[in-house]
């Protein structure tokens, strides 16, 4: 197979991936862009990883970016860390979720399935301005679960 069949066939689903949100996104966000980034971090069981290669990010405009690597959509967004003193975190155990640092941003507060005393504990102390949470979520999850993170995004105060 020719190198230009093979990029194709791995990169095709994520475009129909991409447009099928667009389209499910623009009815109730219309300020919404697009492009392609590469140099995303993923964790392996050495640490991080970077990707060098392109996946498509949507950007909701104000609110947080929805990632689509290969393996899951992700949606990130921050937090000043201001608002953490006084946050509900509650509402946070509803979905899976990392936070990390946003100026250093391979600095873990909270990895995927840690409680929220260990991202409390975590934060203590950090001289970042805010904290940026990135929401996992399964490509085969129902948009109404997209639909309700967002919402809960923006009622909590979370932008880019």
């Amino acid at each position: 197979m020719k190198i230009h069949e093979t990029l194709e066939s791995i990169y095709s689903p994520l475009e129909e991936k991409r447009k099928e949100l667009m389209q499910l996104l623009a009815k109730q966000y219309p300020a919404i862009t697009w492009g392609w980034y590469s140099g995303h971090y993923h964790r392996t069981a050495e640490g991080w990883a970077r990707e060098s290669y392109p996946i498509p990010v949507i950007t909701v405009k104000g609110l947080c970016d929805i990632e689509l690597s290969f393996r899951e959509m992700t949606v990130t967004a921050k937090l000043p860390t201001e608002e953490l003193d006084h946050y509900a975190y509650d509402l946070l155990q509803t979905y899976p979720f990392e936070a990390f640092g946003t100026e250093e941003f391979l600095k873990d507060y909270a990895r995927r399935g840690d409680s929220i005393h260990t991202l409390k504990k975590n934060l203590l102390g950090t001289k970042e301005t805010s904290v940026t949470f990135s929401f996992p979520l399964s490509y085969n999850e129902p948009a109404d679960l997209l639909f309700s993170l967002l919402s809960l995004l923006e009622s909590e105060g979370f932008s880019l």
